[in-house]
């Protein structure tokens, strides 16, 4: 089965596939921000068609059905639900080559560069020759920052950096914080994110410990939603609502699945993803967001994702002098340190003391997002590349 973007007359529009796959009700979040949502930009000029590849079975059969009118596909990194075997890849390629279809890969992480540390390594491990054979081989490769593109160039040097962009539910209909922390009795430092992140932790421990010391006349709280189950005397888990509590994972999964339903007039982003979005809004009331993150290959390799969503939850943000947040310094958006509890902690203080320099940071980080984190921001990077493969 396979669903339109929007229901137009196509006659005179260029047919492009979308190989996405829809696991246990939902698309995954990254096919979402990366794909999905630049792309219902541009319905008016392209036919687009969602071949969903969550059945090996009834992909095929929708392909065949669609492939000989195709001029390009969009393979998004998550193909590896449908098969996890090289030989599939192979000849998935030569059926689009033998009938003249173009092939854009999408992918947001160096797969290549896991090591046997990461948490998804016995996952992932497997598929490096498959997702070596899709970059080597495919027309146009998309990435979401100019560093995975560096990694990538010397497998394939037609890439282009289209970079992550927050999400529509990720309104600034907040006002923007002017408060002066200095005065404030109660302050909340936040943290969220997939298990994935659970080494990250360990570089905020002291830190967080000593500017709890620091402010002897204020009480410092440091929130955590999801990252880890593990119990820490310095870290005060959110609750979460009661029907989120049964499923110990809801948080990497509410991060993962993004989208339910697709509205034939345009999407519409049903749960989980949307209603932790609005949960998180709702329910968090935090002053300054923390994105640590380790210094390794893979990691240099991943996109600012943490500073939009701090941006959008009106927060000022401390983030590692690791590559996915090393620009965010010359903006004068957020606070870059190394990953030493030294820096941590002189960060944390500073934003709490120092109010202009509080303010300054979130003005800048909010005004760095509306002008180029923006949904239409990478339907132009997709309008670009489209024409140019039709050309």
């Amino acid at each position: 089965m396979y669903k339109t973007l929007k229901d137009y007359s196509r006659s005179q529009k260029r047919k492009i596939g979308i190989f996405l796959a829809f696991k246990k009700g939902y698309y995954f979040t990254s096919s979402y921000i990366r794909i999905l949502s630049p792309l219902n930009e541009l319905s008016d000029e392209f036919d687009f068609e969602i071949i969903d590849y969550s059945s090996r079975k009834r992909f095929m059969k929708d392909l065949d059905k669609n492939l000989i009118s195709m001029d390009a596909v969009i393979i998004s990194r998550d193909i590896d639900i449908i098969s996890k075997d090289i030989e599939f890849v192979r000849s998935l390629y030569e059926k689009l080559k033998r009938n003249n279809v173009k092939i854009i890969f999408d992918i947001d992480d160096n797969i290549l560069l896991i090591d046997e540390n990461h948490t998804e390594y016995a996952y992932y491990s497997r598929l490096i020759e498959y997702f070596r054979f899709l970059i080597e081989n495919s027309d146009v490769l998309t990435v979401s920052t100019p560093h995975l593109k560096h990694e990538l160039e010397k497998y394939n040097r037609n890439i282009v950096v289209i970079p992550n962009t927050l999400m529509r539910e990720w309104d600034f209909s907040q006002k923007q914080k002017t408060g002066d922390l200095s005065k404030k009795q109660k302050i909340k430092i936040g943290y969220f994110g997939t298990r994935t992140h659970g080494p990250d932790l360990k570089l905020l421990e002291e830190a967080v410990i000593n500017v709890k010391k620091h402010f002897t006349d204020k009480t410092i709280e440091f929130e955590m939603v999801g990252v880890t189950k593990t119990k820490y005397d310095w870290i005060t888990p959110l609750p979460l609502p009661n029907n989120y509590r049964k499923n110990p994972n809801i948080i990497d999964h509410m991060l993962n699945m993004a989208m339910k339903v697709v509205d034939l007039t345009g999407f519409t982003v049903e749960l989980p993803h949307r209603q932790f979005i609005e949960w998180m809004k709702n329910e968090t009331d935090w002053d300054i967001g923390v994105a640590p993150l380790q210094d390794n290959r893979f990691n240099r390799n991943k996109s600012n994702l943490k500073y939009l969503e701090y941006g959008a939850l009106n927060v000022a943000g401390v983030y590692s002098n690791v590559e996915p947040y090393k620009e965010i310094k010359t903006k004068n958006s957020g606070i870059v340190v190394e990953n030493t509890s030294e820096e941590w902690e002189n960060a944390l203080v500073s934003l709490i003391e120092n109010r202009n320099l509080y303010r300054t940071v979130i003005a800048n980080c909010r005004r760095d997002i509306c002008k180029n984190y923006t949904v239409r921001n990478s339907s132009e990077r997709w309008r670009e590349i489209l024409k140019q493969i039709q050309s």
